[in-house]
């Protein structure tokens, strides 16, 4: 067998030029739109997360820590509809280092570093040492046990 890849493109090369050249007039128009969709989208997420995680750890958070993250979310919301993100990342910055001052506090300085994925469940993390001896089917395995492969 024999395959011949040809182009048969309909258009000219003067044609093709001209893309390149308009393409190139809105390079900076198109890294802006991008920026900004993009921080558009970081900003949205936050939000979600940030609202998500508020009302997932419920009593867990402090009265004032919830107005602290509802007036961030204010000013994350703000941000979207004036399309200005000027200060996002002190925003962001905010938040997060909240979160990990309630996660201290929650935690105490144990010397274990925090388990977010407890914060959200109420839960120990079932791999936290290893698999522990844990399967999805409930079946386990302990170090020592005599294991054999099912043929």
């Amino acid at each position: 067998q024999h395959i011949t890849i040809e182009n048969k493109s309909s258009l000219t090369q003067e044609e093709i030029d001209r893309i390149k050249s308009e393409a190139k007039e809105h390079e900076v128009e198109d890294k802006k739109t991008r920026e900004l969709q993009e921080k558009t989208n970081k900003c949205e997420s936050l939000i979600y997360s940030t609202e998500q995680t508020i009302e997932s750890l419920g009593d867990k958070v402090g009265d004032d820590d919830k107005d602290f993250f509802n007036g961030k979310i204010s000013e994350l919301k703000s941000m979207l509809e004036s399309g200005n993100f000027n200060g996002f990342d002190s925003v962001e910055n905010d938040i997060q280092q909240r979160w990990y001052g309630i996660s201290a506090k929650a935690y105490g300085s144990n010397g274990q570093s925090p388990n977010f994925a407890d914060m959200f469940t109420g839960q120990q993390n079932p791999f936290a040492n290893g698999f522990g001896g844990f399967s999805p089917n409930g079946a386990t395995a302990n170090p020592g046990d005599d294991i054999q492969d099912a043929k």
